[in-house]
C-alpha cells in the first residue's frame, strides 16, 4: 500500500474505534461491522498482495506491543498509550482483512463481458511495443502482423496509437460491463468517472487523462485475420482475409462534462446479445501481478470453457504477446503466469512438456473443479485446431 493509502487508513481508524467502543456497549456488533465493511470497500482498489504484505507488517507490530504489555503485567501498571496503539492495531486488522475478504468474494464473480473474438483476434497483449519498435505509416499510425490462434493484422490510425496493453484491457471491459447493466444498447454514454470505478481506479486527475487517452486508442485500433497462400513461393501472398473488426464503432469524450458516447460496432453488439463471450472478475484481473498473468488469464477462461485442454506453447506466447527469441525465456514467463493462475484457482492444474531440457512445447491444463463440463461446439473446434 502506498502512503496516501495509509495515511487515509490512519485517519479514519481513530473514529472508527470510538465506534466499536460505543457500539459494542450497546450490544450492537452488527451495526459495528457494517462500518468495517464500509471503511474496508474504500481499499479495494489495491492488489491484494500489497494489501496482504501490509497486514503482515501489522501483525508483526500487534505481537510486539503485546509482548511489551505482558512483560509489564504483575511490575507497573500498562502504559495506557500502549494499549490504545494496539486497539487502534485491532481495528486496523479488521478493516483490511475485511476488505481483503471482499476482494475473494470479488474474485468469484465473473460479471464482466469479454466478447469471444476480442480474445481471438489478439486485441489483448502482455508486451506492447516502444515507439521505435512499432512499423509506423506515412500518414501516421501503425500496422502491425502478429500470430497467435490466428495470423492477424492490426492497425491503429493514430499518430501515437499503440497495441492495447493491460490499462486499455481495464476500460475496455469497464466499458462492456457498463453496457451490460445499462440496457444493452448499442448506443450509450456513461461519465469518465464511471468507467474509473467500473475498473477499479482511483477517480484521480491522472487516471481521467489515461482513461480518455485508453478510450481514443481503442476507437482507432482495428483487426484483421489474414489466410496466406503456405504453397506459394511468396511467404507474404495474402490470399484473403476477414472484414476489420474493430470494437466501436464510434465515441468521443466531451472535455466540459467528460461525458463519454459510444457506439458499439454491429458485429460486437450482435455477438454479446447472442451471448458469444466470456466472463472475467475485473478484480481478479487486477490482482494478478504480471502482464503476462492479466493476458493469459482472459485467454485461458476462454480456452477451458471452449473445451480445450492442450496448448502449443509457442501459439499461446504470441497470441499473449509474450513470444521472446529465446523461446526458454518466453516459457518461463509463461510459466510464472501459470502458477500465479493456479494459486488464485483459475485453473486447476498445468502440465508443461518440453522439447529438451528447457524450452516448453506443449502446455495441458486442468480446469478447476467447479467449472462445469463442456460439450465443444463445430465452431469452437475448427476455431482451434491449430492450437492442439
Amino acid at each position: 500500500m502506498n502512503k496516501k493509502a495509509i495515511d487515509a487508513l490512519d485517519k479514519n481508524i481513530p473514529p472508527l474505534l470510538e465506534k466499536k467502543r460505543l457500539f459494542l456497549a450497546a450490544g450492537s456488533e452488527a451495526e459495528y461491522q457494517k462500518e468495517v465493511r464500509a471503511l474496508a470497500e474504500k481499499f479495494t482498489n489495491f492488489q491484494l498482495r500489497a494489501l496482504e504484505k501490509y497486514i503482515s507488517i501489522l501483525k508483526e507490530n500487534w505481537f510486539k506491543l503485546s509482548e511489551v504489555i505482558l512483560s509489564s503485567v504483575g511490575k507497573s501498571e500498562t502504559d495506557f498509550s500502549v494499549l490504545e496503539e494496539r486497539n487502534i492495531l485491532d481495528v486496523k486488522l479488521e478493516v483490511l482483512n475485511k476488505t481483503v475478504e471482499i476482494k475473494r468474494e470479488e474474485h468469484k464473480r465473473n460479471n464482466y463481458p469479454v466478447e469471444k473474438k476480442l480474445i481471438d483476434y489478439g486485441f489483448f497483449n502482455s508486451y506492447v511495443p516502444s515507439e521505435s519498435e512499432l512499423p509506423r505509416l506515412p500518414l501516421g499510425g501503425f500496422e502491425l502482423k502478429k500470430n497467435g490462434y490466428h495470423q492477424v493484422t492490426i492497425k491503429n490510425s493514430e499518430s501515437k496509437g499503440s497495441l492495447l496493453a493491460s490499462y486499455d484491457t481495464r476500460i475496455l471491459l469497464s466499458i462492456l460491463y457498463l453496457w451490460e447493466v445499462n440496457g444493452k444498447q448499442k448506443t450509450f454514454s456513461f461519465y469518465l468517472k464511471d468507467v474509473l470505478k467500473a475498473a477499479f481506479l482511483d477517480p484521480s486527475g491522472g487516471n481521467y487523462k489515461k482513461a480518455k487517452e485508453s478510450i481514443g486508442n481503442i476507437l482507432s485500433t482495428t483487426v484483421r485475420i489474414d489466410v496466406y497462400n503456405h504453397e506459394s513461393k511468396l511467404d507474404t501472398e495474402l490470399i484473403s482475409g476477414t472484414g476489420w473488426y474493430h470494437p466501436f464503432e464510434k465515441g468521443f469524450v466531451e472535455d466540459k462534462t467528460k461525458m463519454v458516447y459510444i457506439t458499439l460496432s454491429e458485429t460486437l453488439q450482435e455477438s454479446l446479445m447472442k451471448g458469444s463471450f466470456v466472463g472475467i472478475s475485473m478484480m481478479l484481473f487486477n490482482d494478478l501481478e504480471t502482464e503476462a498473468s492479466k493476458t493469459l488469464y482472459i485467454n485461458l477462461l476462454r480456452l477451458l470453457q471452449s473445451g480445450v485442454r492442450t496448448i502449443d506453447a509457442q501459439v499461446l506466447a504470441e497470441q499473449i504477446g509474450v513470444s521472446d527469441s529465446k523461446k526458454s525465456r518466453a516459457g518461463k514467463t509463461i510459466e510464472l503466469a501459470l502458477e500465479e493462475l493456479k494459486e488464485r484457482g483459475v485453473i486447476g492444474s498445468y502440465d508443461i512438456l518440453r522439447d529438451g531440457r528447457r524450452t516448453p512445447k506443449t502446455i495441458v491444463l486442468a480446469p478447476p473443479a467447479e467449472m462445469p463440463e463442456v460439450n465443444l461446439l463445430e465452431e469452437e473446434s475448427t476455431l482451434y485446431a491449430q492450437i492442439q
